[in-house]
């Protein structure tokens, strides 16, 4: 299984987090929407991965912003094509994302994407200003995945998303789900069917402990796998 081979790629990622994006992924494509899958914020392609495999089986475009200091374009595409990822449909882009603005974004894109994942520099600035291109260039459709919220050793992401949402730039961005240490966010008119997707996909799912404890605190309350956050109902899979 390929969220299995991932983990031979350099970098972090939670195995419901990884289940989760793959259902979301595979719902867009079922419902015939395409669309460019972004990453901002590459380090040695681990998650890249399995966006490019989603956005591959539905002949879309992934595009993987980064600095590429730590490690270089030519080794992520070395560890993409290590776990069976074809990459001639991925473009990996030299930036500083925080040094974009909307119009960049988009031709760097080549179209408004129908996922993004935010996982760049963890400043709050950073986190902030990659927010506010994601709210301006992203499909009404679409869905982004913000790395390491609530991550106590990234208190720059908690910063960066609660400005974005208490100073009012967050636009129509609303919360969807938190699971795996990412909190998905999307535009109000789909945030209940991606909610749906998700829940559907935590009750179905028997391949991951987080998925378990969903069933079993949603069985227990059902207030303890939807909470409120920033005046919005949130699905939780698998906290405590």
């Amino acid at each position: 299984m390929l969220i299995e081979k991932v983990k031979s790629i350099p970098g972090w990622l939670h195995d419901v987090a990884g289940h989760a994006t793959t259902a979301l992924l595979a719902y867009q494509t079922q419902m015939g929407r395409s669309g460019p899958v972004v990453e901002i914020g590459v380090f040695g392609g681990r998650y890249l991965a399995l966006l490019a495999d989603q956005a591959n089986a539905a002949g879309d475009r992934t595009i993987g912003i980064d600095i590429y200091i730590y490690i270089d374009e030519e080794t992520v595409l070395k560890n993409l094509q290590s776990v069976g990822i074809a990459t001639g449909s991925v473009s990996l882009v030299r930036a500083d994302s925080t040094g974009l603005d909307a119009a960049a974004f988009l031709a760097m894109s080549g179209g408004k994407p129908r996922f993004v994942s935010v996982d760049g520099d963890h400043a709050a600035n950073a986190v902030y200003r990659d927010l506010m291109i994601v709210r301006d260039t992203m499909a009404r459709d679409g869905i982004c995945a913000i790395d390491d919220f609530l991550n106590p050793l990234a208190f720059g992401v908690n910063e960066g998303v609660n400005r974005l949402f208490f100073e009012g730039a967050s636009g129509e961005l609303r919360p969807v789900c938190y699971t795996g240490g990412k909190l998905f966010v999307a535009f109000p008119e789909h945030v209940e069917r991606y909610q749906s997707v998700l829940e559907a996909f935590a009750r179905e799912d028997l391949s991951v402990p987080e998925t378990a404890r969903f069933r079993e605190l949603a069985a227990q309350n059902r207030a303890y796998v939807m909470q409120p956050l920033f005046g919005h109902e949130v699905l939780v899979i698998g906290e405590r």
